[in-house]
């Protein structure tokens, strides 16, 4: 909580607009395009108006509120990577099933009891099958999911932070951006 009320005592917020005057109030309306943090000018200007006994609250409350929505994150970040490390986990399954099913039948050919080259046999003429349901169902769909995510990362303009970023992170974002292009 220090290190909260320290926050609040070093950071005189402006208003953007009228930089002379310290902002008293911010707003969290997510439809709101006018300034966020802004002064009793701008109140008296009737900037926030439509929203403003839903969504205008006072300057002291906006670090609670930044720690608070900065956790949310970090539930999602975690439920992400849970599904990535599953995802990850049956894709290398289903490739490792694959290279044993289907790769390295000529070098065990001349090994194999009648079963085993009827069943070799029977999963070979089915591969076409298999390789189409893979390509469309599988490989179309990881694509159009490497699409959203490249969106996503434009959409939410990670390539644009500039606080918590470090200079490799800027030289990935324009990476990033570069390829989205």
């Amino acid at each position: 909580m220090k290190q909260n009320s320290y926050f609040q005592q070093s950071q005189d917020f402006k208003c953007r607009d009228h930089p002379e005057n310290l902002a008293l109030f911010w707003c969290r309306s997510k439809d709101c395009n006018e300034n966020r943090i802004f002064c009793l000018n701008c109140q008296k200007q009737n900037k926030h108006i439509q929203h403003y006994n839903e969504d205008v609250l006072s300057i002291h409350e906006l670090t609670q509120f930044l720690i608070n929505q900065s956790r949310l994150p970090k539930n999602l970040i975690e439920e992400c990577q849970l599904q990535q490390q599953s995802t990850i986990k049956s894709f290398d399954k289903l490739i490792s099933g694959l290279s044993y099913k289907f790769c390295g039948i000529e070098d065990k050919l001349n090994q194999f009891n009648h079963y085993q080259t009827q069943q070799a046999l029977d999963s070979l003429i089915k591969f076409d099958e298999f390789k189409n349901h893979m390509k469309n169902n599988i490989l179309g769909r990881l694509n159009k999911f490497q699409k959203i995510l490249d969106d996503l990362f434009i959409k939410l303009e990670l390539h644009l932070i500039q606080y918590q970023i470090t200079d490799e992170q800027i030289e990935f974002n324009k990476q990033e951006q570069q390829k989205a292009i």
